[in-house]
This record gives structure tokens, sequence and C-alpha cells, in this order.
């Protein structure tokens, strides 16, 4: 294939076939060059296929879960509520304000509350055998992999190598204080006294220009 141009609106390239003279488009993932490894190819357009079933099985899952009913599932009760709402009105800003409307707020954790629970009722289920379903799972719904499970620590505490602490906390305090107002406005003092220094005094002198001179004559 002789490709004669590249189409970037569409992210296409066109050409022809040599062969047949055949005007052609193909896209990216469809095109391997001369200089490419075909295995390298092979792969990317096996992962990229792929990936599209795991694409469009996770956009049917999604639209199957936020299309379940709701009717007979759980609520959180009042206590639950109440705690959110101290939780989220805990704000000084809201605090001095009287009759805040959580009305809205508080039917879209319900909705997040039950569209949860759909969503755990909907993996069981998967998890269940094809011929258990009893039909309750549409087919060719093909989802990757769950990551596995992480193991939870035993401490509370996330471990780090053995270190000089009173050295790293040295270095961590002189290097901080870059972010100190004083020290930047030190430094810029610093350096417009350096460069009004260079523009006006003579502080440097060649080998010819060099004379004896008396220290308050050295301005």
């Amino acid at each position: 294939m002789l490709i004669e141009s590249w189409d970037e609106e569409r992210e296409i390239y066109c050409g022809r076939w040599d062969q047949t003279d055949e005007y052609v488009e193909l896209t990216r993932i469809n095109l391997l060059f001369n200089s490419e490894d075909p295995r390298i190819f092979a792969q990317r357009v096996a992962q990229a296929h792929q990936e599209r079933i795991y694409a469009d099985s996770q956009i049917r899952y999604n639209f199957f879960v936020d299309n379940m009913p709701t009717d007979e599932l759980s609520e959180l009760d009042p206590e639950q509520i109440s705690r959110i709402i101290h939780m989220a009105t805990a704000s000084r800003y809201l605090k001095s304000r009287q009759n805040v409307d959580t009305t809205g707020i508080m039917y879209e954790v319900n909705q997040d509350f039950a569209r949860t629970m759909n969503k755990i009722i909907m993996d069981k289920t998967l998890e269940t055998p094809a011929e258990e379903q009893e039909n309750m799972i549409p087919p060719k719904l093909n989802l990757p992999e769950k990551p596995p499970m992480k193991v939870a620590p035993y401490y509370g505490m996330v471990p780090i190598p053995q270190h000089d602490f009173p050295e790293r906390f040295s270095n961590f305090c002189f290097k901080s204080l870059y972010i100190k107002e004083e020290a930047i406005r030190a430094m810029v003092e610093i350096r417009t006294e350096c460069n009004q220094l260079l523009k006006e005094n003579k502080i440097f002198f060649t080998a010819a220009s060099l004379n004896n001179c008396r220290v308050d004559e050295f301005r």
C-alpha cells in the first residue's frame, strides 16, 4: 500500500493498494509500516480489540445497574441521615447559617446508596454459574478481571527503610526555608544589590587598567 496523505481531522491515512490501485482509508491501528515489527503490530491489534470488548461490556454493565429497580431496596435510616447532614454542615461557614436546605444533596446520597446496593446485587449474580442465573443477565457480558484484593497490613503504619532521621530532618528544615516569604525577600534584595554593584561600580578591572589605589578610592 502506498500512503498518499494523512487526514488530521479524521485521523485516517489515505492511500492506494499496489496491485489494484484502489483508493483506501485506514486508521493507525490497522496500518502496518514496513519498519514495524509484525509481532508487536499483532499484539497491539489484539489488545485493542480486547479493550473494545471490555469497554462495550462495561458500558452495558453500568446501563443495567443504573436501570435496576430501587423500590424494594433498603434506605438510609434516620440516624445515618442525621450523621451525614451533621458532617456535611460542620464547616465554619455553614454553622453560622440557619435552615440550610439539604433536600437536594440528600436525594443524591440516596440515589448513590441505591445504586451501590444494586451494584452489589449485580456482582453477586454475576458470580453465580450461568445455569443458575435464570436468564437474568444478558449474554456476552465480558468484563475485565478484578484486581486482586490488597492484603490488610498488620500494623496501622507505613514501613520505611532505615535512615538518619536527624540529618533528614535538618535537610528538610533547610530546604523548607525557600518557601518562606522572608527568605525569598532576602534573596531578591541580595540579587538586586549585586546587580546594582555590577552596573554602577567598577569592582572588576583588567590587568592593563589595574593601578595602585587607596581603599577609599576603590570606588
